[in-house]
């Protein structure tokens, strides 16, 4: 598993950009950062910033982060499937700097 133990560049998980709340059932997984065309007269959101592409290894540390959350929600999920709020508050517990933003 790569993390900041093994890479320095790997910062935790990265979440990408905020979505409508339609889609907040979804998990996005970052795999660029910025606009690859940041041509758009109308939009100057990433005007100082440059594409890049993510490492493979951070892409594939940041499954693996979000798998070991969703088995600690699962482990604390009730009968209903949801979690247990009384434990809810203990998931960041253990987790890196990067991954607990």
């Amino acid at each position: 598993m790569m993390d900041q133990e093994t890479d320095p560049n790997y910062n935790g998980f990265e979440q990408g950009p905020i979505r409508p709340p339609s889609e907040s059932g979804s998990l996005l997984l970052r795999l660029t950062r910025n606009c690859p065309w940041n041509r758009c007269s109308f939009c100057s959101v990433y005007k100082r910033a440059n594409f890049s592409l993510r490492p493979l290894a951070h892409i594939l540390s940041d499954i693996e982060a979000f798998h070991r959350q969703l088995q600690r929600l699962q482990h604390i999920s009730n009968d209903s499937g949801g979690p247990d709020y009384r434990e809810l508050s203990k998931l960041a517990d253990g987790l890196s700097d990067g991954d607990q933003l």
